[in-house]
């Protein structure tokens, strides 16, 4: 249901958009363009967010819960156990070099406050989380979302 801005943050609204951050992702990584990586993370960053807040609603928050829950990616996904130990088991299987949960964490600095932003801004110049890795988790995630 819209909100008083007109805003559509219902789980299916969510979901469409993460999976749109998910194949434009995909887009920039096949295509391997100058600025890929960090315009892929920022992307796969939204995508993680939207896929944690969809997550929330079908489990009973509010709007005011997903704001409240602010753009704080690893804390969405440590309080959906389901959803982190799914991302995790996926990790595994597709054999990353990092465990998830390093590469969760990355995303979750390089894309908050913590870091300025700087994924907006391509301002970091430390560890980003590796976007040809972590990218199969995702669509693997965002296409069981659409099947549940």
């Amino acid at each position: 249901m819209p909100n008083e801005k007109n805003e559509d943050h219902s789980e299916t609204a969510l979901l469409s958009r993460s999976i749109d951050f998910v194949a434009s992702a995909r887009t920039l990584i096949t295509h391997r363009e100058h600025g890929y990586i960090s315009s892929s993370t920022l992307l796969m960053g939204f995508a993680a967010e939207l896929i944690a807040k969809k997550r929330m609603l079908s489990r009973g928050s509010s709007e005011d819960d997903l704001k409240e829950a602010g753009h704080e990616i690893k804390k969405m996904w440590e309080k959906d156990a389901a959803l982190l130990e799914e991302a995790r088991d996926l990790a595994r299987e597709f054999q990353l070099s990092l465990t998830f949960d390093i590469h969760l964490d990355y995303l979750d600095f390089y894309t908050s406050r913590r870091s300025g932003y700087s994924s907006r801004y391509n301002s970091y110049k430390g560890l980003l989380p590796n976007p040809v890795q972590i990218l199969p988790i995702f669509e693997e995630i965002v296409l069981r979302e659409r099947m549940r």
